[in-house]
């Protein structure tokens, strides 16, 4: 989950499909990014293990075009199997 989203274009419903970086030394992930209508919280779902931490930013492209990011909240994780 992710705060103060900042994008240059709205997400669609449906969710966005993106490359994300949490360090500024780390390579880019894949990642679906969506968002609550209700508080503007997000989720970034990412298509690859990585380690984040609360308070990390999170910056979101579609190739080399930046397209906003936010700072983590929270990690959770999904087993493979759900």
């Amino acid at each position: 989950m992710y705060k103060r989203l900042k994008l240059a274009d709205q997400i669609p419903e449906h969710g966005l499909s993106a490359s994300v970086r949490l360090r500024s030394s780390s390579s880019a992930v894949q990642a679906t990014i969506s968002r609550s209508a209700k508080d503007g919280k997000g989720r970034v779902v990412l298509h690859e293990g990585c380690v984040v931490s609360p308070g990390q930013a999170c910056v979101i492209y579609d190739n080399e075009r930046l397209l906003g990011g936010g700072w983590i909240l929270n990690q959770v994780r999904y087993s493979e199997t759900a």
